[in-house]
Parts: structure tokens; C-alpha cells; sequence
């Protein structure tokens, strides 16, 4: 965190050192308290969204065998368990949705994942470009290196924001597919079910 908070704050001072003002210790101060108040609420949003993301996609996957879907090549466990298994996690979560995407059901043809393709390529540039930019901050570096270091990090936002958007979209597809599925497979069991007899008479009535 220090290397971070050391990295940002040479940032933000970088306007003022390229015009020839001074920057001062106080400056410097109040940049590291906006900072951790920053990466607090960024460390707390991100491990949120992941535990529900993650949370949601362990349910999607066990929902598949009550739609009636056999044979299915992943379990709800190991639809978490790949996102902390180095190698794997380059590509199993995206083959976990895929088929949890793509058996879903929701209507009479099979649905397009080019989306998910999308979602998951950005997601992977996106960490890539981000991993790079995080081993940056144990090295020494001049004023052009931190401009195109922040250069790269906007790329690496933008992408991440990008496949945001995109997971949002399929995980809402994904779901009201699975909604669809399940309201069909529960009228027909109530249209199978067997018509309910009449009620005799009461004795003595006409």
C-alpha cells in the first residue's frame, strides 16, 4: 500500500512539478488521506461485487440439473473454485459460463455467446494490463515512465469498466433465461396433473 499511495501522490504532483511549482509535504499529506479513503472504498466495493458475482454464479450453475439439464460438465463448486487456481482460472470461469449461459434454456434456439467471448477477452487484458502496471510500483521512475504508466492504467480502467458492463448484461440474460426455463417446466407439471374430482353431494339433496 505505501509503494501505492507513494506512486499516486508522485502522480498527482506531477502538474505542478512540470510547471516549476513547488509541492509541499502537506500537499503530499493530503493526497495520502484522500487516497486510502479511496482505496478503502474501492477495496470494499470490489471484494462485494465479487463475492455476489461469485455467490450468483454457484447458484446459476446448481439451477441447471432441476431445468433438466444432464450430462453437466462443471459443478457448482468448481464454477467458484477455477477463479483461484492459477493457469486455470486463464480460461475454465469462461467455459463454466459458457455452458451455464448456453444451457440456461430461456428460448428455441441456441443463444449467441459472443458477448461472453467479449466480456471475458476484455476481462483478461484488463488484468493483464493492471498486473503490469501493479509490479511498476516497486521500481524507480521519472516523470515520463509515471505519464505512461497512467496511460496505460486509464486503458486498464477503461477495459475493466467495459467488461463490467458486459458481465452485467450477461449475468441478467442468464437469469431471466433460467427464470423462462423454470415458469415452462412449471406449467407443464401443472397441466399434467390430474383433474381434481367434483365433491359429492351432500345425502338427501336434489
Amino acid at each position: 500500500m505505501k509503494n501505492l499511495l507513494i506512486f499516486i501522490d508522485k502522480f498527482k504532483a506531477m502538474p505542478e512539478i512540470q510547471d516549476g511549482e513547488e509541492v509541499t509535504d502537506s500537499d503530499i499529506d493530503a493526497h495520502d488521506s484522500l487516497v486510502i479513503i479511496l482505496a478503502i472504498l474501492y477495496f470494499g466495493t470490489y471484494v462485494g461485487c465479487v463475492v455476489l458475482f461469485l455467490m450468483w454464479k454457484h447458484k446459476a450453475s446448481k439451477n441447471l440439473a432441476p431445468l433438466g439439464v444432464s450430462n453437466q460438465r462443471f459443478s457448482p463448486r468448481w464454477a467458484v473454485a477455477y477463479y483461484f487456481i492459477p493457469i486455470l482460472n486463464l480460461f475454465r470461469p469462461y467455459q463454466v459460463m459458457k455452458e451455464i449461459y448456453l444451457r440456461s434454456g430461456g428460448g428455441g434456439t441456441t443463444p449467441s455467446y459472443s458477448i461472453l467471448t467479449a466480456w471475458w477477452g476484455m476481462w483478461i487484458i484488463s488484468e493483464f494490463i493492471n498486473n503490469r502496471i501493479a509490479r511498476q510500483f516497486f521500481k524507480e521512475h521519472n516523470i515520463d515512465d509515471l505519464i505512461a504508466l497512467n496511460y496505460a492504467s486509464i486503458v486498464g480502467d477503461f477495459l475493466t469498466i467495459v467488461a463490467g458492463i458486459l458481465v452485467f448484461v450477461v449475468v441478467s440474460r442468464i437469469t431471466t433465461n433460467q427464470e423462462t426455463s423454470w415458469s415452462k417446466i412449471a406449467e407443464t407439471e401443472e397441466n399434467r396433473m390430474p383433474p381434481i374430482p367434483p365433491k359429492s353431494f351432500p345425502s338427501g339433496s336434489n
